[in-house]
């Protein structure tokens, strides 16, 4: 019987913003087939990429940090998702996403799961209409006038765990999501 193949998505933190980290999709990809990957796909400029592998998560990332690091000159974090994982949080929203505009709703992913204590530091409703809520190894903010304008996206990514997250909007995600699960033949 052949080893089965999973499914991932990564994310990494802090390529392409601003004019720094700066990573060609096309580079990345070749990393992740020289990490053992198949069926590479890059979305968009900020380092997302569905991949398939026989290697675990772990293995995964370790082969793709090596590369990355040494392309980058540094270490970045990287966060890593199932398809399944992805689903979990797009069929469970911590929101009503009836009347928003998904674009304004940043998913901020960490690579374990958020103590349900990690904002204390932040007061919330001082930020009112904006909203942060955890769910597992996520944060997701509601962020009605976008994340350039937000305070409070601000104010999440000054604490320790938010500056080990990296963001995607509602909609990335389900992009992400959608180019993860198997094609029905």
């Amino acid at each position: 019987m052949p080893p089965s193949k999973h499914t991932f998505v990564v994310l990494l933190r802090g390529v392409n913003v601003g004019g720094h980290r700066k990573l060609p999709m096309a580079d990345l990809r070749a990393m992740c087939i020289d990490s053992g990957a198949t069926d590479v796909q890059t979305y968009i400029q900020s380092g997302n990429v569905v991949v398939a592998t026989e290697a675990g998560a772990t293995e995964l990332v370790s082969a793709l940090d090596a590369r990355l690091t040494e392309y980058l000159g540094e270490s970045i974090p990287l966060m890593i998702r199932t398809a399944a994982e992805l689903g979990d949080l797009l069929a469970n929203p911590p929101l009503d996403l009836s009347d928003r505009d998904v674009s304004k709703v940043v998913v901020l992913f960490h690579r374990d799961d958020v103590a349900a204590t990690a904002l204390d530091g932040v007061d919330l409703d001082a930020f009112a209409p904006e909203r942060a809520y955890i769910v597992g190894s996520h944060i997701v903010l509601d962020l009605p006038e976008g994340q350039s304008r937000s305070k409070l996206a601000a104010a999440v990514a000054r604490t320790e765990v938010g500056a080990q997250c990296t963001g995607r909007n509602w909609r990335t995600v389900e992009q992400l999501h959608s180019m993860a699960v198997p094609k029905q033949a």
